[in-house]
């Protein structure tokens, strides 16, 4: 008698690498083209997307139920911020790396691989920026040193229209510092923020820091662990700068 033949077993699902934590407020567009570019781009490398909707009410909802339904939707009643958004995010992840995008970002390669591809090479860095440009190509001056009280009196308030200290600024913004190549950055934008999971085991985000000088306080967390922060510029994304912070009416 034949042999009775065995069903295939069904594939096992490949457990994701990366998430992707994208928080929208107010930026339905814009969250939609940063998704389409990420499932577009993105290759060879198992990942889920977690969007955060800090109460936008903007049909954001319906538009992932129809273009982006594989992508992880987690609405909120109120506003929890930048940090607060991407904390809930991760703590409803478990894969070894997370990267941290604002909705006002999009891909246009394969940077998610290339930053995973690196990481793995370099079990010393715990966390990566890459290359950012505008919306016409050109190279925003990202990465810098760790401020500093006189830094901040000098490029952030009226003082600098009097006494500007050029020297001490261009040292702050590593000038002259070739943005399309890979360098050891003190701190790297949490616009676009890889980093890996061990590394925060005592959450993400510090909730007392709403939006500002929180990749500093990241970046400090991941040195004082013995890992480096570099700037990854031989790949880049794009960056409308700052679309929730213009949707308030400040």
């Amino acid at each position: 008698m034949p042999m009775p033949t065995k069903s295939p077993s069904p594939p096992k699902k490949v457990k994701p690498q990366v998430t992707v934590s994208i928080v929208s407020y107010k930026t339905r567009n814009k969250t939609l083209r940063l998704l389409d570019s990420i499932y577009k781009f993105t290759k060879n490398i198992p990942f889920e997307v977690i969007v955060v909707d800090n109460y936008t009410q903007d049909g954001l909802k319906e538009a992932l139920n129809k273009q982006f339904p594989q992508a992880r939707y987690l609405p909120r009643p109120d506003n929890l911020w930048h940090t607060g958004g991407h904390n809930l995010a991760f703590a409803n992840s478990k894969t070894p790396y997370f990267y941290i995008l604002n909705s006002d970002v999009y891909l246009k390669s394969n940077l998610i691989k290339s930053q995973f591809d690196y990481m793995e090479a370099h079990p010393d860095v715990g966390g990566v920026e890459t290359g950012e440009e505008d919306d016409t190509g050109v190279p925003a001056v990202i990465g810098t040193r760790h401020n500093s009280l006189w830094v901040d009196i000098w490029d952030l308030t009226v003082f600098k229209k009097f006494w500007y200290p050029k020297q001490a600024t261009a040292d702050f913004r590593y000038q002259g510092r070739n943005r399309r190549q890979n360098w050891d950055a003190e701190v790297i934008t949490d616009s676009h923020f890889f980093t890996r999971r061990k590394l925060f085991a005592n959450g993400l985000y510090d909730t007392n820091m709403k939006l500002y000088f929180t990749e500093n306080d990241l970046c400090k967390r991941v040195q004082v662990q013995g890992y480096r922060t570099v700037h990854l510029g031989e790949v880049a994304l794009r960056h409308s700068v700052s679309s929730s912070v213009n949707a308030e009416p400040w």
